[in-house]
């Protein structure tokens, strides 16, 4: 799938208000999923879910802790290592999406072949996500 930068943003921020709720116990509730158009400032909605899925984040009090993500097709919980881990790993693919939206390279170098590792390792011990349709399948 081709990205325009818009739709991307605003998947992007959907993710970041999906992953918010989930981390604050509400990922169940697939009105925090959904992708709404980011109107005349779309980077800042952007920020703004930025700043709130990383202040959610910060209130995970343990690695076990349950995160629902009915977006990777599952209401199974996973735990919140790898819930966010998740969103990290989608983040740096959709770093590769942002670059092409604006018709340019992206490298990110040597010191990114770690991710690669931890996309294998995380999705392997997965077991939604080795038989999943979602995207991170694709």
């Amino acid at each position: 799938m081709a990205w325009t930068l818009a739709d991307l943003l605003a998947h992007m921020t959907a993710q970041h208000h999906g992953f918010a709720a989930a981390a604050l116990g509400d990922g169940e509730e697939l009105a925090h999923w959904r992708v709404h158009p980011l109107g005349n400032d779309p980077v800042g909605r952007y920020t703004e879910a930025a700043d709130a899925v990383l202040a959610a984040f910060a209130t995970v009090d343990r690695p076990d802790r349950p995160f629902v993500l009915p977006e990777f097709g599952t209401t199974q919980p996973f735990p919140a290592d790898r819930a966010i881990g998740l969103h990290l790993i989608d983040y740096v693919v959709h770093s590769w999406d942002v670059a092409r939206s604006l018709g340019l390279g992206y490298d990110p170098g040597p010191d990114h072949l770690p991710l690669r590792s931890a996309v294998e390792e995380l999705t392997s011990r997965t077991p939604p996500l080795r038989n999943s349709t979602s995207l991170l399948s694709r």
